[in-house]
């Protein structure tokens, strides 16, 4: 099963497939006696097969039955956010029949408009999602008769292509609280608590003010472009990043003599960690996107106040930082992204206003960037030699 791309010949756009998916409990139901099945919404994207799944189990069956599993549970958790899903499956859905629900969202901006037509869907998406399917409907049709199967939620995302991390939603807290563990300890190793509160409100504010910005930007912009293309959508975000990347520049320009360099970094990383604590309290499925970037980031910090620590491995320390936000953020970003995109002829379906998230995920990734990368912070040593304090 190759990765989809979209056709030369055809415009890079899909969309939901032509028929209603059939209930996937179907092929269980031969047994006698049946395997009792769980409900699954099942969301595959056109890029990757994504997969919006919701209990351990059925996390389980799906990573076992198709070749490239693809499954994040912001996506579960943003459904039951807005209340769930509200496709063709929803009928079904609703009356409590078990089944699997299909759905492409990359390159949506003829989502559910007049534009939406099947010469418009890719050929190898649509064969992709057909080998999951068939995946699928022979693993649940080969299942033993057995009980009840485990209905815990679980916390899940992709490293990768191939590999799916997955833990039970029960974790999603004990992570957060050790995660503050960490940051406190570094702080308290810097002893610059005013600073680094300092940075943790400008940070805030970049991340605030880049989304209103961002907000107003494409509102305008949507309503000049409704019928923007895949290429076309993307550049526009570009350039919304380019925005972000510039606010925050100008804020640190003005604030980083007042804060430092390591109380700056910790501030970063402290908002990174309160919206982790914050998701994993009211929205676990989300916590993931936050809490490992601060975890790492927290260790990070640790170590360079220790007295071995030394600047020559800043840049070795900055690549698994930057590089698990990148990993984890990116699929968030395109997904809020796509679903903030304007729905000529549909405005029911239409939420521009969510564009505020992807670019506050973008700014957090901005100032994650510009602390331990392009302005990393010294090891601390020196603590010992000048214990400068600001909680005198």
């Amino acid at each position: 099963m190759k990765r989809p791309n979209h056709a030369s010949s055809r415009p890079p756009v899909d969309h939901e497939p032509l028929s209603p998916p059939a209930p996937g409990g179907g092929p269980a139901q031969r047994h006698t006696p049946p395997v009792k099945l769980h409900r699954v919404d099942l969301f595959l994207l056109s890029l990757n097969p994504w997969a919006l799944l919701k209990t351990t189990w059925v996390i389980d069956q799906y990573i076992e039955a198709v070749s490239y599993p693809a499954a994040f549970s912001f996506l579960t958790t943003t459904a039951d956010l807005i209340g769930g899903s509200n496709s063709d499956f929803a009928t079904f859905r609703d009356q409590g029949i078990a089944g699997v629900e299909f759905a492409y969202l990359r390159g949506s901006p003829i989502y559910h408009t007049p534009a939406d037509t099947p010469e418009r869907v890719s050929l190898r998406s649509l064969q992709q999602q057909g080998a999951n399917a068939l995946d699928l409907t022979r693993h649940f049709g080969n299942l033993e008769p057995g009980p009840s199967r485990d209905d815990s939620n679980a916390v899940f995302f992709n490293v990768g292509r191939f590999h799916v991390v997955r833990y039970p939603i029960t974790w999603a807290l004990p992570i957060a609280l050790v995660t503050g563990v960490v940051l406190a300890a570094a702080g308290w190793r810097q002893r610059a608590w005013r600073r680094i509160l300092r940075s943790v409100a400008v940070t805030a504010a970049m991340m605030m003010g880049s989304a209103a910005a961002a907000a107003g930007v494409w509102t305008v912009l949507a309503g000049r472009r409704g019928r923007m293309g895949v290429a076309e959508s993307y550049l526009y975000l570009a350039g919304l990043l380019v925005l972000a990347v510039a606010i925050g520049l100008a804020m640190a320009r003005v604030t980083r003599r007042q804060v430092g360099d390591e109380p700056d970094a910790t501030g970063v990383v402290i908002v990174w960690w309160a919206l982790g604590l914050l998701t994993a309290i009211v929205a676990p499925g989300m916590s993931y996107l936050f809490v490992w970037p601060a975890l790492v980031g927290g260790v990070a910090l640790l170590w360079q106040t220790w007295p071995a620590a030394n600047r020559r491995w800043q840049p070795i320390l900055s690549v698994p930082v930057v590089g698990t936000a990148l990993v984890l953020l990116v699929p968030a970003i395109d997904t809020f992204y796509q679903l903030a995109q304007p729905r000529p002829g549909n405005p029911d379906s239409e939420i521009l206003f969510l564009i505020a998230i992807p670019i506050m995920l973008l700014a957090l990734l901005v100032e994650l960037f510009r602390v331990f990368w392009v302005s990393p912070t010294k090891p601390l040593c020196s603590v010992r030699q000048a214990p400068t304090s600001d909680m005198r």
